[in-house]
This record gives C-alpha cells, structure tokens and sequence, in this order.
C-alpha cells in the first residue's frame, strides 16, 4: 500500500476494551491539548463540566487509538493521518477495529481493472493518492461495484473527501444525492460532479471539487486544487 495510490479497508465493531497488538505503528500524537483544557478548567470554573466531557472523550479516543492495530499510511503524516482516523469514527458512530490493506498499485498493478478487482464488492474505503507534491483522497461507506456502471445514492452524510496538502476536509453537502460512480470503464470516481474521476491507467482525470462536496471556492469548473495540477498522472507507486 505504500505507493502513491493506496486503499485501506477498515472494519468497525462496537467492542472497547481490545489487547495491545504486538509491533503495532505508535504514532505522535499530541498531547498538549489535554494539558490546556486542565487550564481552561483552572481558569474558567464556569466551563468545568463541558470541559471535562471533552477530556473524557479525547481521552476515550487516544485509549482507541493506541489499544487497536491499524495500517499507517506512510503518504500520511501522524498529525493527520490521527486526525482523519477520528473523523472516521465520528462521521460512522461506530469503533473501528482494525484496518486492512485491500489494493496496493506498486504491487497489485496501477490501473483500473486491478483496482476493481481488488476492491469490488468492499465497504468502508479510504483511498488516497500521490502525485509529486499533492496527497489527497476519500473515504466510502458503500461498496464498490464493478458492473452497475452508476452512481450509488447516497442514505448518510459520513462520506468526506480531503486533502492533506491543504489541510482540510470536504464533507459531502446534505443535498447530494450521489457519494461515488461506480464503471468498469474508471478508476476511483467521487462525487456527481464529478469531484474526483481517475481515468483507466491512472493517469488522466480531472476534479470538479464543490459540485456534491463542500468546498467554499466552488466555481462549476474544473479545479486544480486537489491535484495540483490540470490532471492527476499518478504514476509514481511505492
């Protein structure tokens, strides 16, 4: 999965209490939250109660968070890689369990008939891609189709795509109605729009970003903001 094209695969359960997994990736997090809402406390008795349920909860999700194995993409830097991990769980109302390595394009092929292969029929997806400088991706509850050739309504708002090279997230707009297209005739397609639509070989492509997902810039034109560029050409796997 460590290429420029990766796709983890989470599995989620209601279960907490989980033993410490051996060898298991330990990213930075930090902490130094935890000790301003100690002072905020300190400081401001009136936000006391409010502010202890915030505790409660971070610490709850940093007890998750190291106590489960998951898949570190390297693409991903701890801070956001930790960021996008709870906004999986928030967006879901679920705990997520583990994740899995599905597809791996240095490994499983970079193009669209192994990308189907390997994912169709699979729930829960967090693909992401590279380009030289740009990192971005989404995330998909639904399954991916190799056949249907449309797009998969949407019935929850957990969908979201981002952009580490900018730093934010772009959740779908509550009127949407599409999340992806699935067509054996592409790779990964997000968004009526279409937000992101990767050709065959992984090298064409273009990104419509704001047409079902949110982004304040919309202008009903084709965008370089997520690619950096005019089109993707993801060429580069580790």
């Amino acid at each position: 999965m460590w290429f420029k094209k990766n796709i983890l695969h989470f599995q989620y359960s209601r279960e907490k209490d989980v033993s410490l997994k051996e060898n298991m990736y330990i990213p930075k997090i930090e902490f130094r939250i935890i000790s301003q809402v100690y002072m905020d406390i300190s400081q401001n008795n009136s936000k006391m109660m409010r502010l202890r349920g915030r505790i409660i909860v971070l610490s709850f999700n940093i007890k998750i968070f190291f106590e489960h194995s998951f898949i570190q993409p390297k693409l991903l830097k701890d801070d956001f890689w930790v960021r996008l991990f709870f906004i999986l769980q928030e967006k879901s109302k679920k705990t997520i369990k583990e994740s899995q390595l599905i597809y791996l394009g240095s490994r499983d092929g970079l193009n669209k008939d192994q990308f189907l292969n390997r994912c169709n029929a699979k729930c829960n997806l967090l693909v992401y891609f590279s380009l030289k400088v740009d990192i971005f991706g989404g995330y998909s509850p639904y399954q991916w189709q190799q056949n249907p050739g449309d797009y998969v309504q949407v019935d929850t708002l957990s969908l979201f795509l981002f952009s580490q090279t900018h730093g934010q997230i772009y959740p779908l707009k509550q009127d949407s109605k599409y999340s992806i297209y699935c067509n054996s005739g592409y790779g990964p397609t997000f968004g009526s729009g279409h937000e992101i639509i990767i050709t065959s070989d992984f090298k064409g492509g273009y990104s419509n970003l704001g047409y079902a997902y949110q982004w304040d810039k919309y202008q009903n034109k084709n965008s370089t903001h997520l690619f950096g560029q005019d089109t993707p050409n993801i060429t580069k796997c580790k």
